[in-house]
């Protein structure tokens, strides 16, 4: 008896998607350089392309327009801050305790509060730099400053007014 051999069947031909075009590669400037080739102790000047002439590959993608349905957009209009809040800014009321600085004060505030636990008032004190333009207030007066534009690397308050000079 022969041994008979199975018969090999032809897979089925996939359709392969098509290749992305090929731009011409157009001839790069040729410049001279020198490369020395040994072999056989014969020494050999070679003039070679700056760049390898490659094939580039361009992706193609089709165009495509669309009838736009967006609308123009409208002309912009100026906002107008309301007056009043625009200058609706920080007052605290603190008592002076430094005013050796030329044009500044320092203002202790002191702000009172009960503790979430305990319930106990605790009273924490800031001390902040303010701009008194006149050196008008003394160590121990009770003044007013607003929170103002940055005068300086630590001063952004300003002396409005001074509520009680110091006995």
């Amino acid at each position: 008896m022969e041994d008979k051999k199975p018969v090999k069947k032809a897979a089925p031909k996939v359709a392969k998607p098509a290749a992305p075009k090929v731009a011409k590669a157009k001839a790069a400037p040729v410049e001279k350089v020198e490369a020395e080739v040994v072999e056989a102790s014969v020494v050999e000047t070679v003039a070679m392309p700056v760049a390898e002439v490659a094939p580039k590959v361009e992706k193609v993608t089709p165009k495509v327009t669309v009838a736009s349905t967006k609308k123009a957009p409208a002309k912009r209009v100026p906002v107008v801050a309301d007056p009043s809040k625009r200058n609706s800014r920080k007052e605290r009321e603190g008592i002076v305790v430094s005013d050796k600085m030329d044009k500044t004060c320092i203002v202790a505030i002191i702000d009172k509060f009960k503790h979430k636990l305990y319930k106990k008032t605790i009273s924490k004190t800031k001390r902040i730099k303010a701009h008194d333009e006149n050196n008008e207030c003394g160590i121990g007066d009770t003044v007013v400053i607003a929170e103002t534009r940055p005068i300086s690397k630590d001063k952004h308050w300003r002396l409005v007014r001074i509520v009680e000079k110091a006995k």
